[in-house]
């Protein structure tokens, strides 16, 4: 059976998700936001794996001190497991056939639930929104939203 990837996504994070969601759909009805990630076993940045959101939960749920946070499903090509197990990034152009054998042993050996490192793809922004947005967020849920 193939992997898949489950993330939790913090509540507050959520509306620049959807919003990123509905602006590509407006072209492409049935395009998936774009996510990259690395597994905590293997953190070395060049064994980057790419996928696609399939699922986000329609609800969010309580968890500790990570707060409420809404689940998300990215499905991924199985042959990118690859990279990790051969250490080394696919070059540029046609991919390779991929090594059956070393792709089951890779899938035997990594853990259900552990942890990875995810960047979901929302857009570009200006650099001081990306620096400061969740200043400016908690400015106003907190204090100007009491005057």
């Amino acid at each position: 059976t193939d992997w898949e990837l489950q993330i939790d996504v913090p509540e507050a994070k959520m509306g620049h998700v959807v919003r990123q969601l509905q602006t590509i759909q407006v072209k492409d009805p049935k395009a998936q936001l774009e996510v990259t990630f690395i597994l905590a076993t293997h953190p070395d940045p060049e064994d980057k794996l790419r996928g696609r959101v399939i699922k986000i939960d329609t609800s969010a749920e309580v968890k500790g001190e990570e707060g409420n946070t809404v689940r998300m499903t990215v499905a991924f090509d199985q042959n990118e497991l690859l990279k990790v197990a051969e250490g080394t990034v696919a070059a540029a152009g046609p991919p390779e056939t991929p090594n059956a054998a070393a792709l089951a042993e890779l899938k035997q050996n990594l853990k259900v639930g552990a942890d990875v490192k995810a960047k979901i793809h929302c857009g570009r922004e200006p650099v001081g929104y990306v620096l400061f947005h969740e200043l400016w967020e908690f400015i106003q849920s907190r204090i100007l939203f009491r005057f």
